[in-house]
């Protein structure tokens, strides 16, 4: 049974914020840690949330880490009076890029309000998803994606023809040979296209422009500054 293709639509929304899980080590590496430390004198019956900003709340997700696992933060904002104590330890998911600056600016403030005692304070920091970068052709080439001619022919709109497209062989070939000579002996990447041979049509490589997770701070709150 052949495969069905997915609509671009079915595509764009793929990625790792699709879901509110942590799908392993690769997916927590790209998550923005963040501490509240411990709010000494905290009680029982200490409520406290943290929330984004009405602009971008829909577009970061925030993890707090419970019994040793990040879980998702619940749409309340609630942080139990335990943690309060302890110190919490969260990661922030951007759910989304900036597509266009004047609707989301990439900028999320996340207010952790605490009352307690009848007392009501509040502190703010403000995280900023990493810009989007497009390859260009002056970066060095690792690996050279090419349309498979043996995949089923499954274009989302029109035909393509049943055969492979006269000279695809022949390109195949002289970019192999070109690739050798240079010492870029890496196999091509086989990306089914479902029968449409212009692979820069297809997709753009793009890269987040975010720092090392050596290099990266943790961004926390001072809980003896938070301001009424």
């Amino acid at each position: 049974m052949p495969r069905k293709r997915l609509t671009d639509a079915a595509l764009a929304a793929c990625g790792d914020a699709a879901d509110a899980v942590v799908n392993g080590a690769a997916d927590a590496a790209d998550l923005a840690p963040l501490e509240i430390p411990a709010v000494a004198g905290a009680s029982g019956s200490a409520r406290a949330t943290l929330r984004a900003d009405a602009r971008s709340a829909d577009k970061v997700r925030i993890f707090v880490r419970r019994g040793g696992r990040l879980t998702a933060l619940g749409t309340d904002g609630a942080i139990r009076p335990g943690e309060l104590r302890r110190g919490v330890r969260l990661a922030v998911e951007a759910r989304d890029v900036v597509r266009d600056p004047a609707a989301w600016s990439g900028f999320s403030d996340l207010t952790l309000t605490v009352t307690d005692r009848g007392r009501t304070r509040a502190d703010t920091v403000r995280l900023r998803v990493a810009p989007v970068l497009f390859q260009h052709d002056l970066l060095p080439l690792e690996r050279a994606v090419v349309a498979n001619p043996k995949a089923p022919v499954t274009l989302e709109k029109g035909t393509a023809p049943d055969k492979p497209v006269k000279g695809q062989e022949a390109y195949r070939r002289d970019l192999r040979r070109g690739l050798d000579a240079e010492g870029l002996r890496a196999p091509f990447v086989e990306s089914p296209a479902g029968g449409d041979q212009w692979m820069g049509d297809m997709f753009k490589p793009v890269t987040p422009r975010c720092r090392g997770r050596a290099a990266r701070s943790t961004a926390s709150w001072s809980t003896s500054g938070l301001r009424r």
